[in-house]
């Protein structure tokens, strides 16, 4: 709604000034004064809180829009405006980090100059000053307090997915799972989560989406055969039935004993006989049956022809 037009924002205000709601959520994630934030537009985030915008108001993870302006380098001039409009400075993240200690992980020393005198020392903190908040930041104890937290939030988030999905609640289940990518370690990267998001995608309906989320989890998981099923079952629903085939195949090397692998290669050929392919796409997965194993194997050696069943034929039904 507010982005770097402030001409734009204050027309927009002034047109709905009788319904505007500047506190409503989008996507249950940003309220306007965060849009505001990601936008660039103090202006515009002046308008809001003129206009009764909540300045302790978070987005679904309850990060305040202090929290949020201190995570970004550049961001003085929103950090005052939300101070002097009286957000408070000791309201903590997720991990229980304040913004003076977001602040300072970003390096940014004006702004820890800013927050020191109306934010409260902690109790795990000693030292209290702007450059111990500075050393305390950048010590291996908090970095490792801070990982071993990140990896906890993330596993937390990760089951809250995965019980949105359980039961249906499939844009939840998104939304969790975008959460915990958030707290994906470098070191440690859980690929399985987009993984679960491809299925989200597909559940509804959304094909593209689907299919990224899987070739994001093949980058990172490049030997992992559900990342290929997942690719597989998204081909398979936009109607790319070589690619779906080849996905599954590349799935089968991986993990041969799988039997819903077997299965949607099963489906897959079953579904699509009578469609035709060209030799450059034959040939090619030719070269990919040789390689088969495990339950798969019979299902494909036992086309005669089975390049004959890849194509584009009638719509298929997702994979489980």
């Amino acid at each position: 709604m507010c982005g770097r037009s402030y001409g734009a924002c204050i027309l927009f205000m002034a047109d709905q000034l009788a319904i505007l709601q500047p506190n409503k959520f989008a996507s249950r994630v940003f309220t306007p004064l965060v849009s505001s934030l990601l936008g660039g537009s103090v202006e515009c985030m002046k308008l809001l809180i003129e206009g009764g915008a909540n300045v302790h108001a978070g987005g679904f993870s309850g990060a305040t829009p202090l929290l949020l302006a201190c995570s970004r380098r550049g961001n003085i001039g929103f950090v005052k405006c939300l101070l002097k409009a009286g957000a408070d400075p000791n309201i903590p993240d997720e991990l229980g980090r304040l913004p003076i200690e977001i602040a300072a992980v970003q390096g940014g020393k004006k702004l820890v100059q800013l927050l020191f005198p109306v934010t409260r020392c902690p109790p795990n903190m000693s030292g209290w000053s702007v450059a111990g908040i500075m050393s305390y930041v950048n010590s291996a104890a908090y970095k490792e307090r801070v990982r071993k937290d990140s990896c906890k939030r993330k596993a937390e988030l990760k089951l809250e997915g995965n019980k949105a999905y359980e039961i249906k609640d499939y844009d939840t289940a998104i939304l969790m799972y975008n959460m915990a990518l958030k707290f994906d370690d470098p070191n440690d990267i859980d690929a399985s989560i987009y993984a679960n998001k491809s299925l989200c995608w597909l559940r509804l309906g959304v094909g593209d989406e689907a299919l990224s989320d899987a070739q994001a989890c093949i980058r990172l998981w490049p030997d992992w055969g559900k990342g290929y099923y997942r690719q597989g079952e998204a081909f398979r629903f936009l109607q790319d039935y070589a690619s779906a085939y080849a996905a599954f195949v590349k799935a089968s090397e991986l993990d041969p004993q799988n039997p819903k692998i077997a299965n949607a290669l099963r489906d897959l050929l079953e579904r699509t006989k009578g469609a035709s392919v060209s030799r450059r796409l034959e040939e090619g997965v030719q070269g990919r049956s040789q390689v088969l194993s495990g339950p798969c194997d019979q299902t494909v050696r036992g086309q005669g022809s089975f390049v004959q069943a890849l194509g584009r034929g009638q719509p298929l039904s997702s994979g489980q």
